[in-house]
């Protein structure tokens, strides 16, 4: 709502609609001159939409909107309670991996940036990379 008041638009959830889908596919939207004007991204799809459209394209952000944006894990309540040993296993999982990619920064790049290019986007560029692993795991 903080990034509609920016812009004088007031939120209305009859008026005001999200389009539900995939990075993919919002930035497929945003790159179609046919398709949708605005669209939610977040890294590493944000920095191609950066590098495609530069970085006047951002016209709104977590800081603009007064939000830190971070990620974590997430369990149901009922998950957590009668899958503890599984919920466990997840979790250290999770820890396991961010242990990797600070012990091992340019191959997870090289990994991410892999896994990046499968998903239909070009690749990143190192400054982007650079930028995706200088944020606190």
């Amino acid at each position: 709502e903080e990034c509609l008041k920016k812009y004088n638009v007031s939120f209305d959830p009859l008026t005001n609609f999200v389009y539900n889908s995939t990075q993919v596919g919002v930035f497929a939207s945003l790159s179609d001159p046919e398709g949708n004007d605005f669209g939610s991204l977040w890294a590493p799809t944000l920095y191609s939409a950066v590098e495609t459209w530069g970085k006047e394209s951002i016209i709104c952000n977590g800081d603009d909107a007064g939000a830190n944006v971070i990620g974590g894990i997430m369990v149901s309540n009922e998950a957590d309670e009668t899958n503890t040993e599984t919920a466990a296993l997840a979790i250290a999982a999770y820890l396991k991996g961010i242990t990797y990619f600070q012990m091992y920064r340019e191959k997870s790049k090289a990994y991410l940036n892999e896994f990046y290019v499968e998903q239909g986007f070009p690749p990143l560029s190192p400054e982007a990379l650079d930028i995706e692993f200088s944020r606190p795991l």
